[in-house]
C-alpha cells in the first residue's frame, strides 16, 4: 500500500477562527503545482481525505480534480484535524485505510504521523513546508513499518 501524506498550501495568517482559514492565491498555485506533477509521479489513490478544516479541504480538492480514480469529494476525517494526536491519527489511518491514500493535514501532525510510520516513533517529525507531499511505501501498516519513497516540495517543480 502506498500512503501519500500532504500538509495543506499556504493559508491565511488570520480568518474569523483557524477553521476557517482558506488557501493564499500563492498557496492554491503551491497546490496545483503539486497535483501536476503529483499526477505525472503517480496519479493512482483510491480515496483522499483530509481535516475538516477549509485549507485542507481546498487542497483537497484541487488534488481529487486532478487524479483519475480518486473520490470526487475528499472525504473529511476528525482523525487529521489541526492539533489531533498523532498516535490517534495513526489508530484510524491502521484501522480506516485499506489501499492506496492520500491524506492532507497539518502540522505538526503530518511530520509526527510520517515519523511514527518510517520510524516507529515521534523523535525526529518529519519537517513539511506548505504543500509538501511524501510517498510512504507499506506492506503491512504499522509503526515503523514504511519505507519512504520521495518528498517534494512546490519548488521542486
Amino acid at each position: 500500500m502506498i500512503l501519500y501524506v500532504m500538509r495543506h498550501g499556504q493559508a491565511e495568517p488570520q480568518a474569523e477562527s483557524d477553521r476557517l482559514r482558506a488557501l493564499t492565491p500563492e498557496g492554491v498555485r503551491e497546490v496545483r503545482r503539486i497535483a501536476s506533477a503529483f499526477q505525472e509521479l503517480d496519479g493512482g489513490v483510491s480515496a483522499v481525505y483530509c481535516s475538516p478544516y477549509d485549507r485542507t479541504r481546498q487542497t483537497a480538492e484541487i488534488l481529487c480534480q486532478a487524479l483519475p480514480g480518486a473520490h470526487a469529494q475528499p472525504q473529511a476525517a476528525k482523525a487529521l484535524a489541526s492539533g489531533a494526536d498523532a498516535g490517534k491519527a495513526l489508530r484510524w489511518v491502521l484501522q480506516e485505510i485499506q489501499t492506496d491514500a492520500l491524506l492532507v493535514s497539518h502540522v505538526p501532525l503530518v511530520g509526527e504521523l510520517t515519523s511514527l510510520l518510517v520510524a516507529g516513533d515521534m523523535q525526529t517529525p518529519f519537517s513539511f513546508q506548505p504543500a509538501t507531499i511524501v510517498a510512504l511505501d507499506m506492506d503491512v501498516p504499522g509503526p515503523g513499518t514504511a519505507e519512504l519513497l520521495w518528498t517534494h516540495h512546490p519548488g521542486d517543480w
